[in-house]
């Protein structure tokens, strides 16, 4: 049977009690609930905190539903070199799995996310917020609904955004074990002996990008620099987290980018001192954002 069968079935017994107004409740740290109480307390200093930016007070409202039910289990993400990165939080346990937050409003009928691209290629899930009480009301306290989540890789490739209902979403008590599978494992040591075995990190090469040497040399050339680049982590543990992040499609394709802009840069230049100097440049570069978006510190 397929996994998300029964978070299905339990979506739509969900749905019917978010309708009747009989939601599962739990104030303990970690353990399941569907509702997270906001008290008027803490959302008066948040509403202070955003200096009146309506964003900036969902935003931090977000951040407060998420960590009170995953705590320690996620990381806020970290501002990235790279644009755009459509991304709120890191798994602890993986950082190269992010997470991306989307919240709604409204009549429970019409309630929706959309949810763009970069969101769906970025992320391993995107988790789904109702709030049934407008921040801005004089509620006595304020409820903020955990509606389901959606696995990025159950969304085929889409170039326009992608709008969720309800009873689109997997049920939320199965978000805990579908992250649990992103874990790594204590596996002690990396060995990338050849690169047959890493061909599918490659991208596609156009016809125009072939301005020296044929595909297979650029796809060669390419996998070595990626191996150098983890191979060069000072501990085992490093180069596994930075072989895991080069299986995800954001990260290659930010890489490929760096590289090509290296073999452009390189090739253009007479000299062999300054190709040599501006190579080296560009492999700091690119060891740099890994070790960024990895949320590692390369000295250590």
């Amino acid at each position: 049977m397929d996994w998300t069968t029964p978070l299905r079935s339990q979506q739509l017994d969900f749905v019917a009690r978010l309708n009747s107004g009989h939601l599962l409740h739990c104030d303990l740290p970690n353990l399941h609930s569907e509702l997270v109480i906001l008290p008027k307390k803490i959302a008066n200093t948040l509403q202070e905190q955003s200096n009146g930016d309506s964003n900036k007070l969902y935003e931090a409202a977000e951040k407060f539903a998420i960590e009170a039910r995953l705590g320690n289990r996620i990381t806020v993400a970290k501002p990235s070199v790279v644009d755009n990165r459509a991304v709120d939080f890191t798994l602890s346990a993986n950082p190269s799995m992010s997470i991306r937050v989307k919240s709604t409003q409204g009549q429970l009928q019409d309630v929706h996310w959309l949810v763009s691209p970069e969101e769906l290629e970025q992320n391993a899930a995107i988790l789904c917020l109702l709030f049934l009480d407008p921040l801005d009301s004089e509620a006595a306290e304020y409820r903020v609904v955990w509606a389901g989540f959606i696995p990025t890789s159950m969304v085929e490739g889409s170039k326009n955004p992608v709008l969720f209902m309800l009873d689109n979403l997997l049920y939320i008590g199965g978000l805990s074990s579908y992250l649990e599978s992103f874990k790594l494992s204590k596996k002690e040591k990396i060995e990338i002996q050849d690169t047959s075995s890493l061909s599918a990190w490659l991208p596609e090469l156009e016809p125009q990008d072939l301005e020296r040497g044929d595909r297979a040399a650029w796809k060669t050339r390419f996998i070595k620099w990626a191996q150098t680049i983890v191979l060069n982590a000072s501990t085992e543990s490093i180069r596994f987290y930075l072989y895991d992040l080069l299986n995800t499609q954001y990260y290659r394709q930010t890489l490929w980018k760096l590289y090509y802009k290296r073999e452009k840069e390189t090739f253009a230049t007479a000299r062999s001192k300054e190709r040599d100097a501006i190579a080296k440049q560009l492999d700091e570069q690119a060891e740099n954002i890994m070790f960024d978006l990895a949320g590692l510190n390369k000295n250590e």
